[in-house]
């Protein structure tokens, strides 16, 4: 209770109320501070970034380690890092938006990232990990809730396979962490949360011909994952019905499987096809 009081009474100092829509929940057990370190792995040497760094619970202990970075969107919680954790550089901006290149390149991300926007953020550092030839960032090592890890993580199959897995396994290897309970919060989380990292690749698995259409691609199958893949893409109006039939085939799809069957290669080759067909 003694961490829970101090939490309150640093927010209240700070004039900040936990705001649900922002998904501010603050770790207050110093153990789970411990386990994610251990887990992680943070090296000296390495060029460490913490997204949303609160008040500041993983940020010391990842100072340990030497000069860091904290991209930080709420300007009471930025000021308060400057102000009671040495060795860290503070940006004051939103990650979703940031340019990472202002810090460097193969850069090691942690962070307690709100659950309402993992999606984002997950999609942000798939997004930005790899430029022009460079990896941006090396590993990501994420507090989420425990279902999204989970779907992060998962191969084709199970019905959690989705957008997030299919696009993951392109740039990244994963490892499932620890799990902990929703009372390892303040305000205390309805659900579990477990650690996931990411390993990204010095280049993506597959080669995407069009990222755009990839991603488009994905959406249209997923937005019907009830149906099977060949009725997703033909009812969608968009691709010609004989060329999607082609395609299938060549890739060695059956067209009466469901898209959550689909792998992150076949996903990459059946949308170069199709893209190919449609730019002749």
């Amino acid at each position: 209770m003694t961490k829970q009081r101090d939490t309150q009474d640093t927010l209240r100092t700070l004039g900040v109320t936990p705001d649900k829509a922002f998904g501010q929940n603050f770790v207050q057990v110093p153990s789970v501070i411990d386990d994610i370190i251990r887990f992680g792995k943070p090296q000296e040497g390495e060029v460490i970034v913490e997204i949303g760094p609160g008040l500041g619970a993983l940020t010391k202990e990842l100072a340990t380690f030497g000069p860091m970075h904290a991209v930080e969107i709420e300007h009471a919680f930025a000021r308060y890092i400057r102000e009671h954790v040495r060795g860290v550089t503070v940006h004051e901006d939103d990650i979703r938006g940031f340019d990472l290149s202002e810090i460097g390149s193969d850069l090691v991300i942690f962070g307690n990232i709100p659950y309402s926007f993992s999606s984002e953020i997950l999609f942000y550092l798939l997004d930005n990990a790899l430029r022009n030839g460079t990896r941006m960032v090396k590993r990501a090592v994420l507090l989420v809730q425990k279902e999204f890890a989970e779907r992060v993580a998962s191969g084709p199959g199970p019905k959690i396979y989705g957008i997030p897995s299919v696009r993951t396994a392109i740039l990244a290897n994963t490892r499932l962490g620890p799990v902990f309970p929703g009372d390892i919060f303040y305000p205390v989380a309805s659900v579990e949360s477990q650690v996931l990292e990411l390993r990204f690749l010095a280049e993506p698995r597959f080669t995407i011909a069009d990222d755009l259409h990839f991603k488009h691609l994905l959406a249209v199958c997923f937005g019907t994952r009830r149906r099977k893949i060949f009725n997703s893409l033909s009812s969608s109006g968009q691709y010609n019905e004989t060329v999607l039939s082609a395609a299938l085939n060549d890739l060695a799809i059956d067209p009466d499987s469901r898209v959550e069957a689909i792998s992150p290669e076949q996903f990459v080759g059946l949308s170069n096809r199709l893209f190919a067909s449609s730019s002749a």
